[in-house]
């Protein structure tokens, strides 16, 4: 009796420890899902609440937007449709060029009596270099643009006073500044790799140069030495420089013989 008892006992007790066993697991199931739960629940507590108001001033910009992009193709149009009546306006010859260089703009006076002024007791000929790098530093805040197709010149002004150019007014800009503090810089335009231009500033100390590209952020430094070594560590995109065409600042022109 007692031997049928304890084999009773025995498989009761493996039927509770079975049942126990799969409710272990169904505990350790919910306690999953609910560390899931919590998870995401801190995650959405921890993101900022978007108000019914923030939702609508979305949409009011994405209106906006579509606003101002309907508006930029209507220009467009406006422009393909007056594009050589403009043009014909804007045309420059090699003097012209020159005359597109102004150290004397009164704005640029002011950005060159500012970086003076950064110095004590400034002197340019112990400081002309670091003065120099100051403004081109200073330049960076002009965003630089693309051309639009259309052959059109912004004036000093206008660059200044919407901190937008393309690349060959920007170009006209920095050496107007570099000129003013009484560097010896010109306007370079390069040819590519594959075939298309690029403005570039060119600074002279004694035997040395700098070459900017004002229309990127590089470094004042990055392309110092002689104009060989200079001009060949520029790279855009995999382009690389191939020769000189012309340089002017508002003194002169030089067409080189390689163009």
């Amino acid at each position: 009796m007692e031997g049928v008892d304890l084999a009773a006992r025995v498989a009761q007790l493996e039927r509770e420890l079975s049942s126990a066993k799969a409710k272990l697991l169904e505990l350790r199931d919910q306690r999953d899902l609910l560390e899931m739960e919590v998870d995401d629940l801190r995650f959405q507590l921890g993101k900022p609440q978007v108000s019914v108001e923030q939702l609508q001033d979305v949409e009011k910009y994405k209106r906006k937007m579509e606003e101002y992009f309907d508006r930029l193709t209507l220009l467009e149009l406006v422009v393909k449709r007056y594009q050589t009546h403009v043009e014909s306006g804007e045309n420059k010859n090699i003097s012209d060029l020159k005359t597109l260089i102004q150290p004397f703009h009164p704005r640029v006076q002011q950005i060159v009596s500012a970086v003076k002024a950064s110095f004590d007791k400034f002197d340019e000929d112990a400081h002309l270099i670091k003065a120099c790098e100051a403004a081109f530093d200073k330049s960076k805040e002009i965003r630089s643009i693309p051309g639009i197709g259309l052959q059109f010149w912004l004036s000093i002004d206008e660059m200044l006073d919407n901190k937008l150019a393309d690349y060959d007014d920007k170009a006209m800009l920095v050496c107007s500044i570099l000129r003013a503090l009484g560097a010896d810089a010109s306007v370079v335009i390069v040819e590519l790799s594959d075939a298309s231009t690029r403005p570039l500033v060119s600074l002279k100390f004694g035997e040395k140069s700098v070459f900017i590209d004002p229309n990127s952020q590089h470094d004042f430094y990055a392309y110092f030495g002689d104009q060989s070594t200079a001009l060949g560590r520029m790279d855009f995109d995999g382009r690389k420089v191939t020769k000189l065409l012309h340089q002017f600042n508002d003194r002169e022109y030089v067409q080189h013989a390689a163009a």
